[in-house]
């Protein structure tokens, strides 16, 4: 990842309305990319690296936190999703028709993991009726409303 503050800010400071003294602080506050970039790994490796390698845990490879962020975030398949709902690959296959009609992708592809962010509510809602520990009907009804716009 590429820190862009500083280059996002300060490319929009004028159409933010900033004067000189903000536009100093901010490159006084958010370094260059690369500088940022030094920094962060210094940090990584006198906090991060260290605290594993003094639990005996080998450093090896990334940062294990950013690898599940990464792993998260790419696009989710039919199994992805249905351990995120709690469900078997083969239970929310069976279920799919009564969810919201563009979970239908799951079946033979796979989906961005926003898009399924979208309907996860509303999914756990509907597929959770018949379980005796349910999301609350407010946070159903207000999924459900979002969907419906």
């Amino acid at each position: 990842m590429v820190d862009e503050v500083r280059t996002i800010a300060l490319a929009n400071a004028r159409t933010s309305g900033l004067n000189n003294d903000e536009v100093e602080q901010l490159r006084n506050v958010y370094p260059e990319a690369a500088e940022f970039a030094r920094i962060v790994e210094g940090d990584s490796t006198r906090f991060f690296k260290g605290a594993l390698s003094e639990a005996g845990v080998t450093v090896e490879g990334g940062d294990p936190v950013s690898q599940t962020f990464f792993r998260f975030d790419q696009d989710i398949r039919i199994d992805d999703a249905a351990g995120d709902l709690g469900l078997r690959p083969d239970e929310l296959e069976q279920n799919l028709n009564d969810l919201n009609p563009e979970l239908g992708v799951l079946r033979n592809s796979s989906m961005d993991r926003d898009d399924f962010t979208a309907f996860y509510v509303d999914s756990l809602c509907i597929l959770s009726v018949v379980n005796e520990n349910q999301p609350d009907a407010q946070v159903c009804a207000d999924a459900a409303a979002l969907l419906a716009q």
